[in-house]
């Protein structure tokens, strides 16, 4: 029988053992490891006196056959049954999966101008990065925005008793607030649409804060969702600048705090804040700033590495250990970090009890489980994304050239069928490299972002063999080992952004 499994190794030195099969972790003495990797010739391993000696420690002949016993149990209960990513990625899009994940969005993002008045070096807007379109600084026109509107109001109308949350409506850019005409005929269509038929619909928009003193009475009279983004302090902020390279800190904190002031209530349950961590700060200064300063926990994500040059600028390197893991651990610094979160993803992904002794184990069977080799979303099923040019694409991150359908001549053009196609054809070109991966079940790399690269080619920087995957293991739960109750504050505390 060909067996499946990963010995990760924590920092204590103890060793523990994942199962594909049920997906989970268990405890794994050293002799269980010696006698699982050498299950054909055990013999071999044994003494003149019947014993077997590992790592210093002598297990005598009825020990050696305890261990063996309980090995065959597991194994006669699928606990190291071998998980084939060959078998599971079988997953296939077609044109119904498709037509349906469009015609049911319930989040459409418009771009709603090219324009900004900023000039971020980070941005992947900028002259570091060729991973968008051109930009013209156009602004979406109104016959692009209407025939978008004019496809899904008739189906939102039909679904109406089926539709059981709001609708989500954003605003992206550049800055957004620059084309704000086109924000509000939109927002007024679709008030008077929400009036007549009692869907309801949520605004949200990511906006670099220069402009919103002169709106927030507008946004906030539609209870918008607002994004803004700041680095931190002002030496963290340092890179996003106006196009005289004049700073924009002072100016959007301002704002920040006057919206604070005016609309306390709304401050606290509607605006977020998004912070780019770069080689000018640290996440843990960062978030305490933003915390102390301003009362919010932001969302944080890493300066994309240039694709026009070998240049190491805006890669990101902490300067401070996450919130004390060298020592007694402080909780609520560390509930603020991004480990947290990758945490949760883990606990998710790996099972959420550590199995220290025999007995039936929750099967979980990953070959029964069909599935795509990435983490690429199924398109739309999350968004749509419409270009200030009119092209439809799946999310706003990835690179323009991966567009899926376009709004021309006051139609919405988009054939399901060639995107079922697509998608099909780039699984197949990458399954080779995804079926070797350690980590296959749990892969969260986008297909467009991180697989697909610029030659056109499939390399993933996040490839996993088994003995990566074992450090990988070993290393987040290292946490738990150290200190066991962060295992249930995450799980009471924290929610997926």
């Amino acid at each position: 029988m060909n067996m499946r499994y990963t010995i990760a190794k924590t920092r204590t030195g103890n060793e523990y053992l994942f199962s594909f099969s049920q997906k989970r972790i268990s405890v794994c003495p050293p002799i269980v490891k010696a006698l699982l990797k050498n299950e054909s010739d055990i013999n071999r391993l044994m003494k003149d006196n019947g014993c077997l000696e590992i790592d210093g420690k002598r297990y005598s002949t009825d020990e050696v056959n305890y261990y063996l016993r309980k090995i065959d149990f597991l194994k006669n209960n699928h606990y190291y049954d071998d998980v084939t990513p060959d078998d599971t990625f079988s997953f296939q899009f077609d044109e119904k999966i498709i037509k349906e994940q469009f015609s049911h969005a319930d989040t459409i993002l418009f771009e709603v101008t090219e324009k900004c008045n900023l000039r971020c070096l980070y941005c992947v807007y900028g002259q570091y990065y060729s991973v968008q379109d051109d930009r013209q600084f156009d602004n979406l026109e109104d016959v692009t925005a209407n025939s978008v509107l004019d496809f899904f109001i008739p189906l939102w109308e039909k679904q109406r008793n089926k539709i059981y949350k709001n609708i989500t409506i954003g605003f992206y850019g550049g800055e957004p607030l620059l084309n704000f005409s086109m924000i509000a005929t939109i927002v007024d269509r679709l008030d008077s649409f929400a009036e007549k038929t009692g869907v309801g619909f949520q605004y949200i928009i990511t906006t670099n804060g220069v402009l919103i003193d002169r709106y927030i009475d507008f946004l906030y009279k539609h209870k918008f969702r607002i994004t803004i983004s700041l680095d931190g302090d002002e030496e963290h902020d340092q890179y996003r600048v106006f196009p005289n390279g004049r700073p924009s800190y002072h100016i959007v904190v301002h704002n920040i705090l006057q919206i604070k002031d005016l609309y306390p209530e709304y401050y606290d349950s509607h605006i977020i804040f998004n912070s780019v961590l770069h080689d000018k700060n640290d996440e843990v200064e960062v978030t305490d700033y933003m915390i102390n300063r301003l009362g919010k926990k932001p969302i944080v994500s890493e300066a994309k590495p240039m694709d026009k040059t070998d240049s190491s600028k805006f890669v990101y390197a902490p300067k401070n250990n996450v919130a004390g893991i060298e020592g007694v651990l402080d909780i609520k610094k560390f509930l603020h970090h991004s480990i947290a979160n990758s945490l949760l993803h883990f606990i998710t992904a790996y099972g959420r009890d550590v199995k220290t002794d025999c007995g039936f184990f929750q099967y979980y069977d990953l070959n029964s489980i069909q599935r795509h080799p990435t983490g690429v979303c199924v398109p739309f099923s999350k968004k749509v994304f419409i270009t200030a040019h009119g092209k439809i694409l799946p999310c706003e991150r990835i690179n323009f050239k991966h567009t899926l359908g376009a709004v021309t001549n006051g139609k919405i053009i988009i054939d399901y069928s060639s995107i079922a196609d697509s998608y099909n054809n780039h699984f197949l070109r990458c399954k080779e490299l995804c079926s070797h991966c350690f980590n296959f079940f749990h892969c969260q790399l986008c297909l467009f972002n991180d697989v697909i690269q610029s030659d056109e080619t499939y390399r993933c920087h996040s490839f996993q063999n088994e003995r990566q995957h074992g450090q990988y293991i070993g290393y987040y739960w290292s946490f738990f080992e150290q200190s066991p109750f962060v295992y249930y504050e995450i799980l009471n505390n924290l929610s997926y952004e």
